[in-house]
């Protein structure tokens, strides 16, 4: 029998990126999933209706997803995104604490390090970005902590790299941007000059991590401890290249020696160098998909849904 056998999981942020992929996941591991979205209905930031659903419901374990996600996103609304990445985090702590949860993973983010000078980074390092999603994000790494230290609450934040995946919605991101475009019949297009340095783990790896720290901290794991979760970096021009290589055919249309073209704006993007070594150890995840299974699979489902949609 597997530990996720009946286990009820409720998921805030179920419909999304990561959210439908862990459910998918989570349920053929046995676990009988809690979809708790905006689109359903479900609203984090509304006190009374969290506490009276966590009650009803009765979760054995809660992973809160559920935020204003992208750097760029949180600039345009930064009281939206501070209202659901802070205030949103304590409403899931506070109503899981009422409720008795066994564990609480929360996902923090892994812009909140910025730039660092010791690398590669570790879960102990300092907290250096303050745009408004770093600074959210950094917010509600703290509080779940806190309720760890405070309240005895068994919580853990992920701090996970850039995820993607074949139903990435933010338009915004380099990946599905330039598969996007690409298949618009139009050249990817980098708004910075392409050094900075990143990496970028498929979805699956990222859920698959959630889930394994979910059980280990339902299993008497610390409380109040931080995940990296990770894999080797790499420079966005390398990277777009590499969805270009796989997208050849569609590269041929627009042009047989097209290149990305690299705007060169100005931003306040860091280098990124996680070190994982903490969750492979303690829990023994690693990532299973290298970049190019998982840039080719994310490929394909936006390749389905535009044949479906023409």
């Amino acid at each position: 029998m597997s530990f996720w056998t009946d286990k009820k999981l409720l998921i805030t942020g179920s419909e999304g990126l990561m959210g439908k992929p862990m459910s998918r996941m989570a349920a053929q591991k046995g676990a009988a999933i809690i979809p708790y979205d905006k689109a359903l209905g479900a609203d984090v930031l509304s006190v009374p209706q969290i506490y009276a659903d966590f009650e009803h419901l009765s979760p054995d374990i809660v992973i809160h997803l559920a935020a204003v996600s992208g750097v760029n996103v949180s600039r345009e609304t930064p009281q939206e995104s501070f209202a659901l990445n802070v205030m949103g985090t304590v409403n899931v702590l506070e109503a899981s604490r009422r409720a008795d949860v066994s564990a609480v993973v929360v996902a923090a983010s892994n812009h909140i390090y910025g730039q660092q000078s010791k690398r590669p980074t570790r879960e102990d390092a300092q907290f250096n970005q303050l745009d408004p999603y770093s600074a959210s994000k950094t917010c509600a790494d703290y509080v779940t902590r806190s309720y760890a230290h405070t309240y005895n609450l068994p919580t853990a934040v992920i701090r996970n790299t850039n995820c993607y995946g074949p139903n990435d919605p933010h338009g915004d991101h380099i990946i599905p941007g330039t598969i996007r475009t690409i298949l618009s019949g139009n050249p990817p297009v980098i708004r910075g000059k392409g050094e900075t340095k990143k990496a970028y783990l498929y979805v699956d790896d990222v859920a698959e991590a959630y889930l394994m720290v979910a059980e280990w901290l339902a299993k008497g794991g610390k409380k109040g401890e931080a995940f990296n979760v990770s894999t080797t970096n790499l420079s966005v021009i390398t990277l777009v290249n590499q969805i270009m290589a796989l997208m050849e055919d569609e590269i041929a249309v627009i042009s047989p020696a097209q290149s990305p073209i690299i705007e060169g704006r100005p931003d306040d993007q860091a280098d990124e160098d996680l070190d994982w070594t903490k969750i492979m150890e303690e829990v023994g995840w690693t990532p299973k998909h290298t970049l190019a299974q998982g840039l080719a699979k994310t490929i394909d489902g936006f390749r389905a849904r535009r044949k479906v949609a023409t």
